[in-house]
């Protein structure tokens, strides 16, 4: 019975309401268009004659001739870049117009371009390079960890900051995703937009997350008993995904600079075009809705996940927390198999933070109600906490899992971990997880509850897998 209602409560949710909408709070598509309004004033420079300095703001006026609001430089690969704000859309044409084409190339309009700038002038202070995230360096070792943020507060904040994108690696996907557009929806795909799901851009992402992308219809795909545009009789639904995506793998290939590694992948489930960006650490997963009943489950998905981390500060800091401390134990990998992934584990949380009535379930969101600040929730130490005893005392052997609707319900099958996939509720999206790796969570669930309830304890110490394992001797040695 439980199933069954949480299939109807999937179908209202999908058919009736596909294109629906949370709260009346700022959702994550409307985010999405102004951020990509606004990124449609940026281009991307590489400066070929400055082999070992930063592109310097002096010379981009001085090349340009227009107002430049703002402009972030990096490096990478030895190679010399700029993103640059301009003032007004208009001169990005004005730029456009000026530029040549290399011999033996294609001649196709882009925003990223290539300049050889004189010698940098130094009367004028060069902006400080940027770093492409600043999670991909080493992280730091437990004790120094203690050593630079004593207090657990610190830690957090310094946490939080180390495995959520900076401000350039979020300019750079949002360039990516309108210059996407400019490439592929101007002619075959015109009735298209390009919209970014999972992590990476919601707040819970880092520069190691791949940019998720979708084609999705500007509008509803309109469907004329008279009159209808001919075109090429497909076998199924998923031949015509098929075809879509081999077409833009091509096009992609062909007209998009910058990008390599072009691979159809289009036998999986949701069949993908993956792809990486070459000017910086961005691999790009790109699918196609072709489907007129449901809204992009993705997106939906991501829709939630943004008024998740939208509600409080400390539930980002919570569900980061646990993201980097799932790596540290092995918990998750960042290659598929039969391991947790990094939704898996949100999933848990976010049911967890469901329970303690710190978050609406998907099907509890009322579509009129006005932005409310959370007033029950813990401070982040407090939900680490009381999220291993979650854990370590729910009947996961009895028990599924149901984010959608925030309650257990009797468990379908003899899966270790059964957790209700929210957009098709008679999907186990942990299905891969084997016993032994569900195990491993539990077991890093009580070494972690064992460590809060030492002397001396520090935040720090849940990170150190050398501490557990002197935690387990100990607590074997007692025992005996």
């Amino acid at each position: 019975m439980q199933l069954r209602r949480s299939n109807i409560i999937s179908r209202l949710i999908l058919h009736n309401n596909s294109r629906r909408e949370f709260t009346n709070r700022i959702s994550f598509k409307d985010i999405i268009k102004t951020n990509k309004n606004d990124s449609k004033k940026l281009i991307l420079v590489e400066n070929l004659s400055a082999k070992n300095s930063s592109i310097n703001g002096h010379s981009l006026r001085e090349c340009f001739n227009v107002k430049i609001d703002n402009f972030w430089t990096w490096n990478y690969r030895r190679r010399n870049f700029a993103l640059i704000q301009l003032n007004k859309i208009d001169d990005v044409m004005k730029i456009q117009s000026n530029c040549g084409y290399n011999l033996h190339a294609l001649p196709i309009r882009t925003r990223m371009i290539e300049t050889n700038f004189p010698a940098i002038d130094h009367h004028e202070s060069s902006q400080s390079p940027y770093e492409l995230g600043i999670n991909v360096k080493k992280s730091l070792s437990c004790s120094d960890l203690k050593e630079r943020f004593p207090t657990n507060e610190q830690l957090i904040t310094h946490l939080t900051e180390m495995n959520s994108l900076n401000e350039l690696d979020e300019l750079l996907r949002y360039f990516l995703i309108t210059q996407l557009e400019d490439v592929i929806c101007q002619s075959v795909f015109s009735d298209f937009n390009i919209y970014p799901f999972g992590s990476s851009l919601i707040g819970l992402g880092d520069s190691t997350s791949d940019l998720d992308l979708a084609l999705l219809h500007v509008h509803q795909w309109r469907k004329n008993r008279d009159i209808n545009f001919a075109m090429p009789e497909l076998k199924s639904e998923r031949d015509q995904t098929q075809q879509c995506l081999s077409l833009i793998a091509d096009i992609i290939r062909n007209f998009m600079p910058n990008i390599s590694k072009v691979n159809r992948i289009l036998r999986a489930r949701i069949p993908i075009v993956k792809m990486s960006f070459d000017l910086a650490p961005i691999d790009i997963d790109i699918s196609i809705e072709l489907s007129t009943e449901t809204g992009h489950h993705g997106l939906l998905m991501a829709d939630y996940l943004h008024y998740c981390v939208s509600q409080h500060v400390n539930i980002k800091q919570f569900l980061l927390f646990l993201k980097y401390w799932s790596k540290q134990h092995g918990v998750v990998k960042s290659i598929p198999g039969n391991w947790f992934s990094n939704f898996q584990i949100l999933a848990l949380a976010i049911y967890f933070l469901q329970k303690e009535q710190i978050l609406k379930p998907i099907v509890n969101i009322d579509d009129n109600e006005q932005q409310q600040s959370v007033t029950n929730v813990m401070n982040t130490m407090k939900m680490i906490y009381s999220f291993f005893e979650f854990l370590i005392s729910f009947d996961f052997e009895k028990e599924a899992i149901s984010i959608q609707t925030g309650k257990s319900f009797t468990k379908p099958d003899f899966s270790p971990l059964y957790i209700e996939n929210p957009m098709e509720p008679t999907l186990n999206i942990c299905k891969n997880v084997s016993g032994v790796e569900f195990k491993k969570l539990l077991l890093q669930a009580y070494n972690s509850l064992d460590a809060f309830h030492c002397k001396d304890f520090h935040l720090a110490d849940l990170l150190d897998p050398e501490y557990f394992k002197t935690l387990e001797k100990r607590n074997n040695q007692s025992v005996r």
